[in-house]
């Protein structure tokens, strides 16, 4: 639903306001804006800066995440809607449908390493040095896959404390490059 909705909201801006458009995610919002990319975006869309890139592969132990995921493969099955909790990211208790939480526990690195070569349009990746959801490799591989990769140095998957303004700064460099290559 998320990424149905992120065509929405491009649409609606492309019939107000021609001209490139910069979508900005962070975490699973940059994951559902690079679903969006790679799919088929609006031709408006220009590029993608992803904050902070995640894979649901590294969210939570291997046996867990397995044995959560076949549960919400179970409930789906057998058509059970209810509500249920799951841990997911940094939420401990994701409460939604079975299959809403497979909608973002299904991704995972291979998946996203894939859907950011398919991107329609270029992909920036801006990833913390000291961000350690993903594992310190995550970086690297998303460089090998063809993606452009900066890291901001000591600064966590939030670029909080003194790392909002150099994410900020970063941020803005890249989307005044991409209007000059516009």
């Amino acid at each position: 639903q998320d990424v149905t909705e992120i065509a929405y909201w491009m649409n609606w801006l492309a019939r107000r306001k021609p001209g490139p458009v910069v979508i900005v995610g962070h975490s699973y919002g940059s994951l559902q804006s690079l679903i969006y990319a790679a799919d088929k975006p609006s031709p408006a869309l220009r590029q993608v800066i992803a904050l902070s890139l995640v894979d649901a592969e590294r969210q939570s132990k291997p046996d867990t995440a397995a044995a959560m995921l076949s549960d919400a493969k179970k409930r789906i099955a057998r058509g059970d809607k209810q509500l249920v909790s799951y841990p997911l990211g940094y939420c401990k208790k994701y409460v939604s449908t079975p299959q809403s939480f497979l909608s973002y526990a299904r991704w995972h690195r291979p998946d996203i390493l894939r859907l950011s070569r398919q991107s329609k349009v270029p992909l920036e990746v801006i990833m913390g040095g000291s961000d350690d959801r993903m594992g310190m490799d995550w970086p690297r591989q998303l460089g090998a896959a063809g993606n452009h990769v900066q890291g901001i140095a000591g600064a966590n998957h939030f670029f909080d404390a003194e790392h909002e303004f150099d994410v900020l700064d970063l941020t803005v460099s890249l989307l005044k490059s991409g209007e000059k290559k516009n």
